[in-house]
C-alpha cells in the first residue's frame, strides 16, 4: 500500500453545487489494530467489508494535513489573478500561514 511506504496521502473534497473543493496534503498512517478498527467501522461499509472490521482488508487511515488549498466560487475564496489558482494554508510547527 502506498500509504504505508510514502507516510503521505492527498484527500480531496468536492461541493458542485458551490463551485467549491478542498486539497488536503497530509502526513498518514494506517492503524491496523483491532481495538481502533472495531471504533471507527461503521455497519454500512459491510457492503465492502463483509467481516465488518476484522477484515483482513480494512484499516484505518490517520491522516493529519501539512497544506490546504481551498476554491470557493460561491463564496469568493479565489485569490487572484482571476481565481485561476486556490488560496493555500501551510502548516509549520502547528502554526498556519497562508502561502
Amino acid at each position: 500500500m502506498q500509504i504505508a511506504a510514502t507516510g503521505r496521502a492527498v484527500l480531496v473534497y468536492e461541493r458542485d453545487r458551490d463551485g467549491a473543493c478542498v486539497v488536503a496534503r497530509c502526513s498518514a498512517r494506517l492503524l491496523d489494530d483491532v481495538e481502533t478498527r472495531r471504533r471507527y467501522f461503521m455497519p454500512m461499509w459491510r457492503a465492502f467489508w463483509p467481516a465488518g472490521p476484522d477484515d483482513a482488508e480494512f484499516v484505518v487511515v490517520r491522516c493529519e494535513p501539512d497544506t490546504l488549498e481551498v476554491w470557493d466560487a460561491r463564496r469568493a475564496v479565489t485569490p487572484q489573478p482571476f481565481g485561476l489558482r486556490s488560496a493555500r494554508m501551510v502548516r509549520t510547527d502547528g502554526t498556519w500561514r497562508a502561502d
